[in-house]
């Protein structure tokens, strides 16, 4: 399976509220100005990871992390996408902490 690097790359969104703003590369105004932490998965092809961190960590009463956070989905699915020597620097523009997630 060919993976797109160009879709890959063209854009990270919050999952952490029902507008889903923009992250990266341009961030929305809205972004800018919101006043709930921003958790982001990326790629955004895991609908189930993400899914399941919105539920854990958004929607938490008890949220005590502090700040915003990009999950990785370093996957096995995903291998072909961390050749790339370009995501780690991609993922560090958004200025959000970074979180590996593996499946085993």
């Amino acid at each position: 399976m060919k993976v797109n690097t160009t879709k890959i790359f063209n854009g990270l969104s919050c999952v952490s509220c029902q507008f889903r703003c923009e992250l990266l590369p341009f961030p929305s105004l809205r972004t800018i100005n919101c006043i709930k932490e921003q958790f982001c998965v990326w790629p955004e092809s895991n609908y189930y990871l993400s899914i399941g961190l919105v539920d854990v960590v958004a929607n938490s009463k008890y949220n005590y992390m502090g700040g915003g956070f990009v999950f990785v989905d370093f996957s096995l699915a995903n291998i072909k996408i961390f050749t790339n020597a370009r995501w780690l620097d991609y993922l560090t523009r958004s200025g959000l902490r970074l979180i590996l997630v593996s499946d085993k």
